[in-house]
């Protein structure tokens, strides 16, 4: 059986919503809350951050740059189920290089 989602009113209904409009995969340093907009690059803002699109492409880049203290931060576009995660144990243990902050 096929399910057809309910977009919001906003959409015509010929329109697809992006769902990068409404969710984004960010790292977030762990002590200092701040978002990850580039390397060594920070902001408080979440809107300014890097959306990495999927939890593993930020996975990826926390382990090929050394970023130790970060955590995945999933925003929402109301912020109602916004969550934040630890690091995969392995990614974090393998990390050599401090975050640059």
């Amino acid at each position: 059986m096929l399910m057809r989602l309910a977009y919001p009113s906003v959409f015509g209904p010929d329109e697809k919503p992006n769902l990068r409009q409404f969710m984004r995969i960010l790292l977030q340093h762990a002590r200092t809350r701040l978002y990850l907009r580039g390397l060594g690059d920070w902001t408080a803002n979440h809107h300014e951050g890097f959306d990495f699109q999927h939890s593993q492409k930020a996975i990826d880049f926390a382990h090929h740059h050394g970023l130790n203290s970060v955590q995945i931060a999933v925003k929402f576009i109301d912020g109602q189920f916004d969550e934040t995660f630890p690091l995969p144990v392995a990614v974090a243990a393998t990390a050599t290089q401090p975050a640059r902050v």
